[in-house]
């Protein structure tokens, strides 16, 4: 995994030879793998933007990407007992939060940015009308019976 910069989209990023700013993922498949063709773009196998192991990456054309991404997004639950008005990101945002995770553990566990962590706790608090995460997750355990 990228531990340099990532960008908001959760791309790990660097600057090449030129100064130019590039993702980290396709300079490392440029490297070790070859060149990518210019009709096709870089599919992440494991799902994880950040992730640079030219052994996870394949060249497929956006189409491909679009279907791939389409079908693991629709494989993906949220974790149990969650309100089905949070969307699944939400939920395990709030899942992993209030397991004690850190926002820099949850970018690292779900491939995302620092941003889209923080975005989708408040929005998941929004929806609940909770005041923070913390309350969030008593508010769900109220509603599933597990308050303590």
């Amino acid at each position: 995994m990228w531990t340099g910069n990532i960008n908001a989209g959760g791309y790990g990023q660097i600057r090449d030879a030129k100064g130019k700013t590039v993702r980290v993922h396709r300079a490392s498949y440029a490297e070790f793998v070859g060149p990518i063709p210019d009709d096709l773009v870089l599919d992440h196998l494991c799902s994880v933007r950040h992730c640079f192991n030219p052994e996870h990456l394949e060249a497929v054309t956006i189409q491909v990407n679009v279907r791939r991404a389409w079908e693991r997004a629709s494989a993906h639950s949220r974790p149990p007992g969650f309100p089905a008005n949070l969307t699944g990101r939400e939920a395990e945002v709030l899942f992993y939060t209030h397991q004690g995770h850190a926002t820099r553990d949850i970018v690292q566990l779900l491939g995302c940015s620092a941003g889209a962590v923080r975005n989708a706790r408040a929005s998941a608090c929004r929806k609940l009308g909770a005041r923070d995460a913390e309350h969030a997750a008593q508010i769900i355990d109220a509603q599933n019976g597990t308050a303590q």
